[in-house]
């Protein structure tokens, strides 16, 4: 039972931090034309592959989950250290 429990944790973070990906990668096209760091621009140039900027009202659930499958592959971070670096 602990560990199902742990597993619907586990989803459901990865689905929060989802969900603040996409308000990050959002919130750097308000400041543009200011250019964030090296590592998160890499890190949203891997997101705005796979979810466009949000300019009008859209149902968010499929750019919830490509953003989540990406998280649970790593590919976010894999980017991020191909320009700085290791992170562990």
């Amino acid at each position: 039972i602990a560990a199902r429990k742990a597993k619907e944790i586990i989803r459901n973070v990865e689905y929060v931090v989802a969900i603040e990906t996409i308000c990050a990668a959002q919130g750097i096209e308000f400041h543009k034309p200011l250019k964030p760091g090296t590592g998160v621009e890499s890190a949203y140039k891997t997101i705005r592959k796979y979810v466009k900027k949000l300019n009008n009202d859209r149902v968010m659930y499929p750019d919830i989950e490509k953003i989540t499958g990406l998280i649970r592959k790593g590919e976010i971070i894999k980017n991020v250290e191909k320009v700085v670096g290791g992170l562990r």
